[in-house]
């Protein structure tokens, strides 16, 4: 083990914060922080200070005051140094303020007081400093992190053991509806019927038809092809829309035998995670009531989480999930852009800002959805694909988690996602190209 002693002004739980979070990175690395005079150690130092008047021999980061509980230091904008983007750069120096940089950009800091939102009440990329420099497609936490590593080989020769050599391809698919129509109420179907007639919907009375005498599948009912996608995409969660009452919310209620039936059959092979409705973002009493609704019928504890609509609102969003014993979510991204929303590929604990403290929450930002492509972007599929290569490409180059966004109802086949049906195909097989044209070379 590499043990690493940092020499701070500050012994913040901030600064403890992003120790751990560097060190998660690495299987031989420990950084100890030490509050005070030089110690007489033989340990490697890094002075975090700010001035830097001290020997060759150790490694200086200059001290902002943003890493101190209370202080609301807002970076006005990135710079650059060597051609990397950063924050907090010391004016005396090339050296900037590594620690809350890293701090800054993982806490959301900037997402909780800015009221900018669009109009389910989101936090909007736009908003984002990260998008405003045009950084949002580059995990620029995962360039300083290599930058300290090589900071740490040039000063002191340490060599250090990355924890994650391969890149992890998880693909969360999102249930917003079981069925297109299938095992809905009679007085709904009949009125599905008339609405299509009366709009003169043809194409629809004829699938609806088609579905309910059993001659074709149910549009939605795409459930089989995941089970081939499991050699390509290890970890598969189904994110079940369990509760709600409003027009974002009209998923098949859990009491149905069928839908008990298909969530059941789902978890035998799939991890299955909670959907929570599109109110209960702020509602702690409705988003517990869909987790006991789901663990009912799953009679297993639910881990998972990613809010519909992507609907969320820190701190007290992830405080309600962290409170229900839910250990990781999987919310952080944008609905309008694809990228790193959190500056980095790799998963990472919540810290609760309001009550200056690392949480148990764990949070998996996502790359990109299919409705991101489609519906914001207005990307064609081949647009799409070049996209997402790209943002893979990215992710094999830093590790870490490539996480996915689907829904079970973008199969379609006779709607709007006919031209994007073969679209997560294509992808794999282009992405298995690339590694075997790697692994030739």
């Amino acid at each position: 083990m590499k043990e690493v002693l940092i020499i701070s002004e500050s012994k913040s739980p901030r600064l403890r914060y992003v120790c751990d979070f560097l060190a998660e990175r690495y299987s031989n690395l420990s950084l100890s922080i030490h509050l005070g005079p030089n110690p007489q150690t033989n340990l490697p130092k890094i002075y975090y200070t700010k001035s830097q008047g001290h020997s060759t021999d150790i490694l200086w980061i200059p001290f902002s005051s943003g890493i101190l509980e209370g202080s609301d230091l807002t970076p006005k904008e990135f710079e650059f140094q060597e051609q990397m983007p950063i924050l907090f750069k010391d004016p005396s120096s090339t050296g900037f303020d590594l620690f809350y940089a890293i701090f800054w950009i993982l806490s959301r800091a900037e997402e909780y007081h800015s009221s900018d939102r669009d109009i389910h009440g989101r936090w909007k990329a736009s908003s984002s400093l990260l998008y405003k420099h045009r950084l949002l497609q580059l995990p620029v936490i995962d360039l300083w992190v290599d930058w300290f590593e090589s900071k740490l080989f040039d000063q002191f020769g340490i060599v250090l053991l990355k924890k994650e050599k391969d890149i992890s391809m998880t693909l969360g698919v999102d249930i917003d509806f079981m069925w297109k129509y299938l095992h809905k109420p009679l007085l709904y179907q009949i009125a599905g019927f008339a609405k299509d007639s009366l709009l003169l919907n043809w194409k629809n009375v004829h699938e609806r038809w088609q579905v309910l005498s059993g001659q074709i599948k149910d549009p939605y009912d795409s459930f089989d092809k995941f089970y081939l996608f499991k050699k390509h995409f290890p970890n598969i969660i189904f994110f079940i829309l369990s509760g709600g009452y409003s027009r974002h919310d009209k998923n098949h209620s859990l009491k149905l035998k069928k839908v008990r039936v298909l969530v059941q059959k789902l978890a035998t092979t799939f991890d299955i995670g909670l959907h929570p409705s599109y109110s209960s973002f702020s509602d702690k009493k409705q988003l517990s009531k869909e987790k006991d609704n789901l663990e009912n019928v799953l009679v297993n504890k639910i881990n998972h989480s990613r809010f519909h609509f992507l609907r969320m609102k820190l701190p007290q969003s992830y405080r309600n999930l962290e409170e229900l014993y839910i250990t990781n979510d999987y919310t952080m991204g944008y609905a309008e852009k694809t990228g790193f929303r959190a500056g980095s590929t790799h998963s990472f604990f919540w810290y609760d800002l309001e009550n200056e403290r690392k949480t148990k929450l764990r949070v998996h930002p996502f790359i990109a959805m299919d409705r991101t492509y489609k519906d914001y972007l207005k990307y064609s599929p081949l647009e799409a694909l070049n996209d997402l290569q790209n943002l893979w490409n990215i992710c094999q180059k830093y590790g870490g988690e490539f996480h996915l966004i689907w829904h079970n109802s973008s199969f379609a086949e006779a709607e709007e996602w006919k031209e994007y049906d073969y679209f997560l195909e294509n992808f794999i097989a282009s992405i298995h190209k690339i590694e075997n044209k790697d692994s030739a070379e």
